[in-house]
């Protein structure tokens, strides 16, 4: 037994040094040239092994090979669709004899991969390969797969479109393992993209699908300084979609378009974001549905579908968005310096001179329904609105439906065009029973008139300066102001007190007009909104008003008329000043304006009434006014003063 022992171990010994020392007794390049045939073959391409080879029996069957190459398309922009600095393969030799393959390692050392679209957008990486001759035998399905040791070190990938913009990636290292066919598949890779530094992990719960083109079970993380995602849901192989769950966040979304190649340009907003919800992807197209998200200060849900245009022209955006909140000045233009207030109207600083960047119009495409709750836009705030957003190549238009802002409600359409440098805007409004006081000075910085406020305005400007686009303001207008007060002069106390105007005791911040109403149309041009209808109601007096509000130079210059229409107790005792005016002229810059009898109109309308008195008292007016031919009664010194008859 002994002796039958030892012939037995020195027969494995042999088999084992037979098993180690064949692959240096077969001459490997004898076979070199059968493996490049066959793997040329089989791929439709090129397939050769520019170094040594190697083989290995025991204890896996196995290979090495040194600088391997794929070619590349006919008109390919790269050299080869492959190289590999080193490929090893070990293969289980027992699983074999029952149709498995276990392989043991699959390594691919400084691999370089390049994915090129020709210009028609024929990738390359679909292999033209010979047809085959007619089968009446179905090839043999694998009926297993297991890889204990997959890993590729030191490699790189490149990406090139049809417009030949290119995508790179380096550094690339992963590892994967995959027991069998019908047990989940798991890769974990850190490559570099664009300078930074990102991890990729996918677990594939079905490897199979793959193979049958159906459906498998995926969960796949990414790890970026711009980007974190998850994913969970399932993959389609037919047609590569995605449905499932996700959740992502960034410190900037701007970065991020930037850091994917879909740059959105240069401005302000766009800030950190959040996002979570149903995820659907096939083709270009991505639906995000029942999604939450927050993008700077903005909160909202809704449902958004995005679609990437291969081209390079920005996305498309289409969706019903709730907001809780949003602040527009942000998107407007480039950020600004910190402490600075929100863009808008500076009362007592003239117009901003700065140029107008509205290159942030022109990130994206977009049809979108907005309900949102507070809204900022520049320093006007609006409780809530129903807006439907469209914005194309950089011109946004927002049908306002539904206004609720400084306690009125309001309709209109916002059109903002930013082609080119600066702004063209567009900005009708219908406003009813909104409070003018807090509107007026935070739309222009206006504040010297209370009451409920109907506003009607249809405006356009250009400019590619705050100051410039007010210049070229123009368009119509009209308001109508309720129940409320003219700040900074007492138009009834001057009509009773001529005498207190000269030494300004009625007017001054404290003094104001009391009205139950107070109206006027405009029309406006190059900036000026001139009026010849104005008017307030008063218990005391009647006023009627012309002149131009200067929105451009922010000034204004009117010719106040008041009229007292009631006896009032005037000063130094009682007076009838019924049927007196006392014309004034408002003028000066909004945050300081100044109220100035017309002093020539009230000695001449006080003189008329004088001297007509006298006419009366006298009887003269017969003798110096006589018949005229067709009997009238003639005035000419009533004439004389303006009088009429």
């Amino acid at each position: 037994m002994k002796k039958v022992l030892l012939i037995v171990g020195g027969i494995v010994v042999l088999l084992l040094a037979a098993l180690v020392a064949i692959p240096f007794l077969i001459p490997a390049s004898q076979y070199k040239a059968q493996i490049e045939a066959s793997a040329s073959q089989a791929v439709g391409r090129e397939f050769k092994i520019n170094g040594p080879i190697r083989f290995a029996f025991w204890p896996t069957l196995g290979v090495t090979a040194d600088d391997v190459t794929i070619a590349n398309a006919r008109g390919g922009k790269a050299a080869f669709f492959a190289s590999i600095g080193e490929l090893d393969i070990g293969v289980k030799p027992m699983p074999l004899l029952t149709g498995d393959i276990q392989i043991e390692r699959l390594v691919l050392r400084k691999p370089a991969l390049a994915l090129e679209e020709d210009a028609g957008g024929k990738p390359n990486w679909i292999f033209d390969t010979p047809a085959q001759p007619d089968q009446k035998q179905k090839p043999t399905e694998l009926k297993s797969l297991g890889l204990d040791d997959i890993r590729i070190e030191d490699g790189a990938l490149t990406y090139s479109d049809k417009l030949g913009k290119t995508t790179a990636i380096s550094a690339l290292g992963a590892q994967a393992k995959l027991e069998s066919l019908d047990a989940p598949f798991t890769l974990a890779s850190d490559f570099i993209y664009n300078a930074d530094k990102t991890s990729l992990k996918i677990a594939l719960q079905s490897p199979r699908a793959m193979l049958k083109q159906a459906r498998s079970p995926l969960k796949l993380d990414i790890d970026a300084p711009k980007l974190g995602v998850n994913f969970d849901g399932m993959i389609d192989f037919k047609d590569f979609s995605l449905d499932g769950k996700f959740d992502a966040k960034g410190p900037s979304l701007r970065q991020l378009c930037a850091w994917s190649g879909n740059p959105i340009g240069e401005g302000g907003g766009f800030g950190a974001f959040t996002a979570a919800g149903g995820f659907k992807m096939a083709g270009p197209r991505i639906d995000i549905a029942h999604a939450s998200f927050a993008l700077d200060a903005a909160k909202g849900s809704g449902h958004i579908a995005i679609t990437l245009d291969p081209t390079g022209k920005p996305p498309y955006v289409a969706g019903t968005v709730a907001l809780d909140s949003l602040d527009m000045n942000p998107y407007l233009g480039p950020p600004p310096a910190a402490g600075a207030a929100p863009a808008g109207v500076n009362v007592g600083a003239p117009w901003g001179n700065a140029p107008l960047d509205m290159s942030g119009l022109k990130a994206i495409n977009a049809d979108l329904n907005l309900t949102t709750g507070p809204l900022l836009f520049q320093k006007m705030k609006l409780d809530s609105s129903e807006i439907v957003v469209a914005l194309k190549d950089g011109v946004m238009t927002a049908a306002l439906n539904k206004l609720v802002f400084y306690g009125g409600t309001g309709t209109g359409v916002l059109i903002i065009d930013g082609r080119n440098s600066g702004m063209r805007l567009g900005n009708k409004l219908a406003a009813r029973g909104v409070s003018a006081e807090p509107f007026l000075t935070d739309a222009i910085g206006f504040n010297k008139v209370q009451g409920k406020a109907n506003i009607d305005l249809d405006i356009k400007g250009l400019g590619t300066t705050q100051q410039g686009l007010m210049n070229t303001l123009g368009g119509t207008g009209k308001f109508s102001f309720q129940d409320g007060a003219l700040k900074g002069v007492n138009l009834a106390q001057v009509a009773r007190q001529v005498q207190s105007v000269l030494s300004g005791a009625a007017v001054g911040e404290a003094a104001k007009t009391d009205f139950a109403e107070m109206a006027a149309s405009f029309t406006i041009l190059n900036g000026v909104a001139t009026t010849k209808d104005g008017r307030m109601l008063n218990p005391f007096i009647r006023v009627t008003g012309a002149g131009d509000l200067d929105i451009a130079r922010q000034q204004i210059n009117m010719k106040v008329t008041p009229t007292v229409v009631k006896a009032a107790e005037g000063q130094g005792g009682a007076l009838d000043l019924k049927g007196l005016t006392v014309p004034f002229i408002v003028k000066g810059p909004w945050s300081k304006l100044s109220f100035a009898p017309a002093l020539g109109d009230v000695f001449q309308n006080k003189a008329q009434s004088e001297i007509g008195k006298v006419l009366e008292k006298n009887n003269l007016g017969g003798i110096l006014g006589g018949k005229s031919a067709d009997g009238k009664t003639t005035n000419p010194l009533g004439n004389l003063f303006g009088k009429k008859q």
